[in-house]
């Protein structure tokens, strides 16, 4: 029995839905909403209504009449979503059924907003990524006037990605750091001489992340980094007794790098999707054999698989 007046423990609130006979004395303290935060956690209907009984203590009542409840499944709505009143109950047993609480929702003192990753040691404020796949080359590459490459309109290679992200609470979006990683490798004419030339671009900086819920389980992310760009060129002729037989080139700029990517949240900490992007360098070296600057623009379109893990 419970005497009033009274507060409970979150584990002390009783919860009843509508059209069940609630307490014969109480005093309405406010209405209770809570919703969707917009992530693709699907959070079980239990601890949904831990959130709801802790909402109910703190606001100093001792009973929840759940006047809607919404489960997953649309679009939208990927979690549950609950209404309802706060009560303190009044009597020696606030279990003791009177009659229905029926009447409309009169205007509250306050209304108590509370999402439902609140207090549930949300795994989406920190993560840690990785996509693979393949890159093509969408503009021809310029280098100097020496090193002209022919290799026609299209190249493809390998690309990865890795990164890591904080998603600021309550909001979509999020902030951290990236590398990239393209290579590729490629038959050429370099001023007469045949050979293969193998390319490798990298980045890191930082970076900026916008996602949001879609469909149950399901999220999209669109994701831009700045940062630095260097490029690693090596020509490899057909002759061994060429001069530029193993040489590299280094080149040093500024990198861009942007994607998209739809993933599926299968468990609370994982999710498995793809991700379609672009990797950007603006990077310039010296002539090997006249000194002179040259620079050059490089513009990959990157499509893979992503894996995803929260902590």
């Amino acid at each position: 029995t419970k005497t009033y007046p009274v507060t409970a423990a979150p584990d002390e609130v009783v919860v009843k839905q509508l059209g069940v006979a609630g307490p014969a004395d109480y005093e309405y303290l406010g209405k209770l909403l809570i919703y969707d935060p917009g992530n693709a956690i699907v959070v079980p209907l239990d601890s949904a209504m831990n959130v709801a009984r802790r909402a109910v203590s703190e606001a100093g009542g001792n009973y929840l009449y759940v006047m809607r409840l919404e489960a997953p499944g649309s679009i939208v709505r990927a979690n549950y979503e609950i209404a309802g009143k706060i009560l303190l109950a009044k009597g020696d047993d606030i279990l003791t059924s009177a009659s229905p609480l029926y009447e409309p929702m009169v205007e509250p003192r306050k209304t108590y907003n509370y999402m439902l990753a609140r207090d549930l040691s949300r795994p989406e404020g920190n993560s840690v990524y990785a996509e693979a796949g393949f890159g093509y080359i969408l503009n021809p590459i310029e280098l100097s006037s020496l090193w002209t490459v022919k290799y026609g309109s299209i190249s493809s290679g390998f690309q990865w990605k890795a990164g890591y992200e904080y998603v600021l609470p309550g909001t979509p979006w999020g902030f951290g750091g990236y590398t990239s990683n393209f290579q590729s490798r490629f038959f050429v004419d370099l001023n007469g001489e045949e050979g293969t030339y193998d390319l490798r671009q990298h980045q890191i900086g930082p970076s900026a992340s916008w996602s949001k819920t879609v469909m149950k389980n399901w999220y999209l992310a669109l994701r831009l980094g700045l940062g630095y760009a260097w490029e690693i060129d090596r020509f490899i002729p057909d002759s061994v007794d060429n001069p530029y037989y193993g040489v590299y080139d280094n080149l040093y700029g500024l990198g861009q790098n942007f994607d998209a990517e739809l993933s599926y949240r299968f468990a609370r900490r994982f999710s498995l999707g793809v991700s379609l992007g672009e990797m950007f360098s603006y990077v310039w070296g010296y002539d090997r054999d006249s000194g002179r600057r040259y620079d050059t623009e490089f513009v990959v379109l990157t499509l893979g698989p992503t894996f995803k893990i929260w902590f």
